[in-house]
């Protein structure tokens, strides 16, 4: 492949500088001006905001093509050594902790409203038609794509008589119950998600402290707002949702377990973000492992090639009514996703491959600009 060097435009007067980087979120850079002031009806010195709209919805466009290209032949390849074809949807399993900390119940009909909005809004399924409740002993908790445990502080849950278990059940995580977390966690590939259900911070040390128990040998962090649980396939790190401050542990390179600040779960009954926001999380926990006994390598890239697919046929239609902000996040949604098969399908692993110039005299650009034009 071509080293690295930035397409240039002219733009009468302006430049447009153009470049898609395989090892993350394609992007293209505009005079600051542009950003500040993007509109149908306004003019920068001579040159006509729309056109330069035009121009920059066509290499996303470009961009898109020529991941999906690149990404389709992966896996074609991945689909004539599976027995199955691609499958028409991801299915996940989002599970619900029963502990012995406080009221562990707490936003389990949150957890299924979310699954009935997956159903509508996504190519994600999950397994059960419901949110399954178990403990961390049962032997099925291993299937678990995401392990959500949440509630409040002990003595609300008390006070607004909110506790399915009676007082004296109250208790910490026993060793037994420590090992099966860690082993689902490091053998199994899982996620942890710790939704703070509300208080002055009791539950939430109480957490932090079983896992740091669990996980000694590991650091706690920040999640920063590059991570891919703002990105991909939601570009997120500048919404709102943002600003919610998650922590976590990484495992092995991998972000395993994630705790709130607040109740993300009680927000996600109103807000699109923190549902998008959902949707990143499961998106990564089913891409981020290859520890996943029970899904074949294989069949997660063709999942992921499913979900890139869901964006990019969405996107088309968008554009046919005219919703060019909407034809754009989707085509980004689909260009991060189309990033991921190759990710996985271990493409950027290949000398060169952290760059691809995106320009009218690549040949295979050009094929897909005649095409579109």
């Amino acid at each position: 492949m071509p080293q690295s060097v930035p397409q240039i435009i002219d733009l009468g007067g302006k430049t447009m500088v153009v470049t898609a980087k395989l090892s993350r979120k394609p992007f293209i850079e505009l005079p600051v001006e542009v950003y500040e002031s993007l509109s149908f009806n306004l003019t920068l010195r001579g040159v006509n905001m729309k056109n330069i709209f035009i121009i920059t919805l066509l290499l996303i466009f470009v961009t898109a093509a020529l991941f999906a290209w690149e990404a389709q032949g992966v896996a074609e390849t991945l689909a004539q050594k599976s027995e199955q074809n691609a499958p028409e949807t991801v299915e996940v399993q989002i599970t619900l902790l029963k502990h012995y900390l406080s009221n562990y119940h707490q936003h389990q009909y949150t957890l299924n409203n979310y699954i009935r909005w997956l159903h509508e809004n996504t190519l994600l399924r999950n397994k059960t038609e419901s949110v399954p409740v178990v403990e961390l002993t049962d032997e099925s908790i291993h299937k678990a794509t995401i392990l959500f445990m949440t509630g409040k502080d002990l003595a609300i849950a008390i006070a607004t008589r909110d506790l399915r278990q009676r007082i004296q059940g109250i208790r910490p995580l026993t060793e037994v119950e420590k090992d099966a977390l860690k082993r689902y966690i490091i053998e199994y590939g899982g996620t942890f998600f710790f939704n703070y259900g509300g208080g002055n911070g009791s539950l939430k040390y109480i957490v932090r402290e079983e896992l740091k128990d669990i996980f000694n040998e590991y650091e706690w962090i920040t999640v920063p707002l590059e991570h891919d649980i703002y990105q991909t396939p939601n570009n997120l790190s500048g919404a709102s949702v943002a600003k919610s401050k998650l922590r976590g542990i990484v495992i092995d390179g991998r972000l395993a377990v994630i705790c709130t600040e607040e109740d993300l779960l009680q927000k996600s009954k109103t807000s699109e973000e923190v549902r998008q926001l959902l949707v990143n999380l499961l998106f990564y926990a089913l891409t981020s492992t290859d520890r996943f006994p029970w899904v074949p390598r294989e069949n997660r890239i063709l999942q992921v090639y499913v979900i890139a697919n869901f964006y990019y046929e969405r996107a088309q239609k968008k554009k046919e009514i005219d919703d060019y902000e909407g034809y754009i996040q989707d085509i980004e949604k689909a260009c991060e996703s189309y990033l991921k098969v190759l990710e996985l399908a271990g493409y950027l692993q290949e000398p060169g491959g952290e760059d691809r110039i995106i320009s009218e005299h690549d040949p295979q650009i050009a094929k897909y600009l005649w095409a579109i034009v």
